[in-house]
């Protein structure tokens, strides 16, 4: 398989991850890399935000005005203001922003970023 197939089927394994998995294979990939905020599911906002005060918290969220807590998951944008989404896909920011640079690197650094969908793949070209 060449190069050029090989990041093409990343890229539509990236595409049809489910929400969840997405969401943790982009963390992943921040993590790996230090590119890029992480996105996170609603339901780790305690997690994220325990060592804060509440007036601090309440600061955050009066100057982001992108920001539901009613959605499914959110991100922090370049300029620190938290944006809310109702779904996660690799279409849409944060995602679609560096996805070119995810797969470059899963295809080489062959690193599936702890996804089994993507370890499938890379496997297929040994």
């Amino acid at each position: 398989m060449t190069n050029a197939e090989m990041k093409e089927k990343i890229l539509q394994a990236i595409k049809a991850m489910n929400a969840d998995e997405l969401c943790y294979t982009y963390n992943e990939f921040c993590d790996e890399t230090g590119i890029g905020n992480g996105a996170y599911s609603m339901d780790e906002v305690d997690e994220i935000f325990y060592h804060y005060p509440p007036s601090k918290i309440m600061e955050i969220v009066k100057s982001s005005p992108e920001f539901s807590p009613y959605d499914e998951y959110f991100y922090e944008n370049s300029c620190g203001q938290l944006v809310s989404l109702s779904e996660l896909n690799a279409d849409d920011e944060p995602i679609a922003d560096l996805i070119d640079e995810m797969v470059d690197f899963v295809v080489e650094e062959k690193n599936p970023l702890d996804s089994s969908a993507l370890e499938r793949i890379l496997n297929e070209e040994e």
